[in-house]
């Protein structure tokens, strides 16, 4: 059974959701002007959002296949890759006090152009931003 706006009523579900008496009249002004309703817009947005996530969330696992791959070919060179117990268990000691350490690191010091910025996770959804902590 398909339903008034040509949804099969089998495969569709309602979502409710609370907005601002000002943000929906607004927004049925604004759909009304391109002769639309609300729902369709609705739909159209929530799908660009999904696909958004997906290819986000696709360019996010090839930058970290890469970033693994590239720690492996350097394990396997030879570079080391540790920090002793003692340093990281005294960072983690002071870790959110006023006597926070920063984090330390090993080997030579990275030019400023080589370490991601802060901002590059920005983007991420909270599931993929603890994943890199």
């Amino acid at each position: 059974m398909r339903t008034s706006n040509g949804l099969d009523a089998a495969s569709s579900s309602t979502y409710t959701v609370r907005i601002p008496i000002p943000l929906k009249q607004a927004f049925d002004e604004v759909a009304s002007l391109q002769e639309r309703n609300g729902s369709q817009l609705v739909r159209e947005f929530m799908r660009a959002y999904v696909q958004a996530d997906a290819k986000q969330a696709s360019e996010h696992q090839q930058w970290f296949a890469q970033q693994v791959q590239a720690t492996r070919q350097a394990l396997e060179a030879g570079k080391q890759f540790s920090t002793p117990s003692s340093k990281v268990n005294a960072w983690l000691d002071r870790w959110g006090t006023d006597a926070e350490l920063k984090a330390q690191t090993q080997g030579p010091a990275k030019k400023q152009s080589q370490l991601l910025p802060a901002s590059a996770f920005d983007g991420l959804n909270p599931l993929q931003r603890r994943c890199h902590r």
